[in-house]
C-alpha cells in the first residue's frame, strides 16, 4: 500500500508542477488513477479474506479467462520457467467474479514461480477439467463449511519447485505470512477468501524438495445464480441529472470529492459530517433534498440511526448506505427500516450516474 501512495502522491505532485508550468497533466492523471484502482483492489483482497468482499458474480469459464491472462501469466514469471498448458475445451461455467477469479489464477502462478526461484529451470502446469467431487474431495482442512458432493470445476496448479513442510503448510493462509522478504503474503490468504466466498474448496499436496500442486474446486454454475453486469463493466457518460443530493460522511476528503462527482452529473449538494448534522439538514431542507447518500460508522450518530430518524421524517426518502463493505454484510445490521440501496466505497463516477439515473427511471 506504500508503495501505491508513494506512485500516487509522487504522480500528483508532479502534475501540480507541470500546471503552474502549463505542461500537460494527462499522463499523471492517468497513473493515478490507475494506482487508485490498485490500492482498492488491494482493499478487496482484505475484504476478500475477512469474507467481506463484494462479488459480481457472472458465468464464467476458466479454461477461457487462463487463456485470456497468459499475457500477464508470462509477463510474471522468470524467464527460466516454462508454463505448460492442460486446459479443457469443453468446460462447463462457474458462477464467479470475473475478477476475482483472475486474481486466484495469478496468485497461485505467482507463488509457483516464487517457489521455483530464477536460479534453475523449472515448470508450471495450469490445468483445467470437470470432475465428479465425493465428499472426500472436497474436504479442506482450511474451510469449515461442508461442500455437497457433485460436479466441480477444477483448476489445478503444479510446479516443481522448492516445496514445502507440514508446518509451512499449515501458515500458508495465514495474513501476511510468508517465506519471502517481509511484506509479502497476503495473496494466499485472498485466495483461501475468495474459494470459502464462492462455495469452493482448496487441496494442497506439497513436499520439501518435490514441488506442489494446488488444487481449486469450484461448484458447475446454475445460470440463474448469476447476477447482472455492474455500472463498472461499461461507459457511462455523464447525465444532467438535477437532482439535490445529501451527502453524509465524516471524512471530509470523501465529501469534497463526492460533491464534485455529482456536480458533473448536475446535481446540487448539500454535505454533513455525521448522521445527526444530516437529520438536522433534512429537516431544514427537506422539500428540497432528493436523495442521501449515508456513510455507515461515523462519530456522534452512525448510518443506522441516522437512517431511522430520517425515515421518521420521511418515509419514502430514498437513502442509500456508502460502505466498502458488501451490501449482503451490510443489510444484516439493519432491522424494520431498510436502505434504498448500497454503494461500495470507492465508486466511480459510472456508478453513481447509474444509481440515479435508476432512481430516476422508478419514478
Amino acid at each position: 500500500m506504500n508503495n501505491i501512495l508513494a506512485a500516487i502522491m509522487g504522480n500528483a505532485e508532479l502534475a501540480q508542477f507541470n500546471a503552474l508550468d502549463g505542461l500537460p497533466v494527462q499522463q499523471e492523471l492517468k497513473n493515478i488513477i490507475g494506482g487508485s484502482a490498485r490500492a482498492a483492489d488491494l482493499c478487496k483482497q482484505m475484504l476478500a479474506y475477512s469474507g467481506q468482499g463484494m462479488f459480481v458474480k457472472s458465468e464464467v469459464n476458466i479454461t477461457t479467462l487462463v487463456e485470456k491472462e497468459l499475457q500477464l501469466i508470462d509477463i510474471s514469471i522468470s524467464k527460466n520457467i516454462s508454463l505448460k498448458l492442460e486446459l479443457s475445451n469443453v468446460l462447463p461455467s462457474v458462477c464467479a467474479d470475473k475478477t476475482q477469479m483472475q486474481q486466484i489464477i495469478m496468485n497461485l502462478v505467482t507463488n509457483a514461480a516464487e517457489s521455483i526461484g530464477e536460479e534453475k529451470q523449472g515448470d508450471i502446469t495450469i490445468m483445467t477439467t470437470v470432475i465428479e467431487a465425493d465428499s472426500k474431495a472436497l474436504a479442506c482442512p482450511y474451510i469449515d463449511a461442508i461442500r455437497e458432493p457433485g460436479e466441480y470445476v477444477l483448476l489445478e496448479v503444479t510446479d516443481n519447485g522448492c516445496g514445502m513442510d507440514k508446518a509451512t503448510m499449515g501458515k500458508i493462509f495465514d495474513p501476511f505470512f510468508t517465506t519471502k522478504f517481509t511484506g509479502r503474503g497476503l495473496g494466499m490468504s485472498a485466495v483461501l477468501g475468495i474459494v470459502r466466498a464462492h462455495g469452493g474448496t482448496i487441496q494442497i499436496d506439497s513436499k520439501p524438495g518435490s514441488g506442489t500442486c494446488f488444487k481449486i474446486l469450484l461448484p458447475v454454475s446454475v445460470s440463474d445464480d448469476a447476477d447482472q453486469v455492474t455500472a463498472d463493466d461499461k461507459t457511462v457518460r455523464p447525465h444532467n441529472l438535477s437532482r439535490t443530493i445529501l451527502v453524509v460522511d465524516d471524512e471530509m476528503m470523501v465529501r469534497k470529492v463526492v460533491e464534485r462527482l455529482l456536480g458533473r452529473l448536475g446535481c446540487k449538494v448539500m454535505l454533513a459530517a455525521d448522521g445527526k448534522e444530516a437529520v438536522d439538514v433534512f429537516r431544514r431542507h427537506r422539500q428540497e433534498i432528493d436523495v442521501v447518500l449515508l456513510d455507515m460508522t461515523m462519530p456522534v450518530m452512525g448510518g443506522k440511526e441516522a437512517l431511522k430518524q430520517l425515515r421518521d421524517l420521511d418515509v419514502s426518502l430514498p437513502v442509500f448506505i456508502c460502505s466498502g463493505y458488501r451490501h449482503e454484510s451490510v443489510a444484516d445490521m439493519f432491522d424494520e427500516v431498510q436502505p434504498s440501496g448500497f454503494l461500495q466505497k470507492p465508486f466511480s463516477l459510472n456508478v453513481l450516474s447509474e444509481m440515479l439515473m435508476d432512481l430516476a427511471n422508478r419514478g
